[in-house]
């Protein structure tokens, strides 16, 4: 698919190129709200952090501060209203409306859903990553990784689940 493309080429660290499978694929289904999300996840790596290739590298927080400034005026997609209340917070992470923390203080919670928690933990992590956290990314995806949702069916079969287990063990998070 051509979301699988778009993944394949963030994870090859070719982030301009990501970037615009995952705009087109924005253009063909404007309410897919992680397609924007991974559209913006590209820009993060190539502009804010000036990578074009290879893994993220850690910052001050000054710098994760500057990064998280420099983002949240670069330029989004929109796309329509998701059905899921846990990618709508991910979402207005993602264009700044609301904190990683207020994401996972609200959705970050397994006893209420392991699926809610996963994706929340997930998205901040990528977010955190993207700033230049990977501290505070690692932390937080391997959690989900971790939790709940992996030892369900239904998150054991989940594409996104399979997709946060390779992201952690690419970046040497996680034995494969």
């Amino acid at each position: 698919s051509s979301r699988q493309r778009g993944l394949s080429l963030y994870y090859a660290g070719k982030f301009q190129e990501g970037a615009d499978q995952f705009k087109t694929d924005v253009q063909v289904n404007p309410n897919d709200t992680e397609e924007a999300i991974w559209y913006q996840l590209c820009n993060m790596r190539r502009l804010v952090l000036g990578q074009e290739a290879g893994k993220a590298t850690s910052q001050t927080s000054a710098d994760i501060v500057g990064s998280a400034k420099l983002f949240c005026t670069s330029e989004k997609l929109q796309v329509g209203t998701d059905p899921r209340p846990v990618m709508r917070a991910v979402s207005d992470m993602f264009n700044c409306k609301v904190t990683p923390s207020e994401v996972l203080d609200t959705f970050g919670r397994p006893e209420l859903s392991p699926h809610d928690d996963f994706y929340a933990k997930l998205y901040v992590g990528l977010w955190n990553e993207g700033v230049g956290d990977m501290k505070a990314a690692q932390s937080v995806i391997l959690q989900a990784v971790e939790g709940q949702y992996g030892k369900t069916v239904q998150g054991s079969e989940d594409y996104m689940y399979k997709v946060a287990k390779v992201h952690a063990m690419q970046r040497g998070w996680l034995a494969g």
